[in-house]
């Protein structure tokens, strides 16, 4: 019973543990059903007032009982806040290069994972970019269709024609931090200076070539900034190092 709702074709449906069924639909966005008032509440304002952007709500999952993600054909990655009832959308500016998604699960370090006909994203909310999966090599050169689910150890299952193929998504996003460049030799005006009982080496006002040296830096570490600071005045935002 929909009690006048418009269904529009239901794809994603999730229930939540504040007793809410939500679900996904055409071209109408979002509803949810509430068990303790016995009634519906339908979201399709958010799509005339142009809040979302939706297409088609295919998939949907839910972070807790605050957070929704939503995996449209149209438009892309969509996070949803229950309580303050706005959107993020996450498109190609956040590595995501297909629009066109079937579904959206989540893993156990809170990433998102999304997929399409052809590849399979694995969006970071922390940093909001989503890293490309190839997943071919794990099913035989075939690409991934409609389905995902994860299990509590982190394995994504998605189906390949009639069979299911397993990727190990603990294995993304894992690789080791690149060490930390480690300082070698500082030289003023082609002089090699060493640092004083501080620690710190002092370059004085009428000197005017500071060569600051690294040791080898291992990729894909690098050096994005420095900063510099006269006498105890507080640190310069300096510019990205070139």
């Amino acid at each position: 019973m929909t009690d006048g709702l418009i269904l529009d074709a239901a794809y994603g449906m999730v229930s939540m543990k504040d007793g809410r069924n939500w679900i996904g639909r055409n071209i109408r966005g979002l509803a949810y059903f509430d068990k303790a008032k016995g009634k519906w509440t339908d979201l399709v304002d958010d799509v005339n007032e142009r809040r979302v952007r939706v297409g088609r709500l295919v998939g949907l999952t839910a972070a807790n009982d605050s957070v929704l993600w939503l995996a449209s054909d149209g438009a892309g990655l969509i996070q949803y806040s229950i309580p303050t009832g706005t959107y993020k959308h996450f498109d190609q500016h956040h590595g995501i290069t297909e629009l066109g998604l079937n579904n959206v699960v989540l893993d156990n370090r809170g990433r998102a994972w999304a997929n399409s006909e052809e590849r399979v994203f694995c969006f970071d909310p922390a940093k909001e970019r989503a890293i490309v999966v190839n997943p071919r090599s794990s099913t035989g050169g075939d690409a991934p269709k409609w389905t995902l689910g994860m299990s509590r150890g982190g394995l994504l299952a998605m189906n390949v024609g009639y069979e299911i193929a397993v990727f190990d998504a603990n294995a993304v996003g894992s690789e080791p931090a690149p060490p930390a460049p480690v300082l070698s030799q500082v030289l003023i005006d082609g002089v090699a200076m060493d640092p004083g009982s501080d620690g710190a080496i002092t370059m004085r006002y009428d000197q005017t070539l500071l060569d600051v040296r690294f040791g080898a830096i291992l990729p894909p570490g690098y050096i994005k900034r420095y900063a510099v600071r006269l006498d105890d005045a507080e640190w310069s935002k300096a510019p990205k190092a070139s």
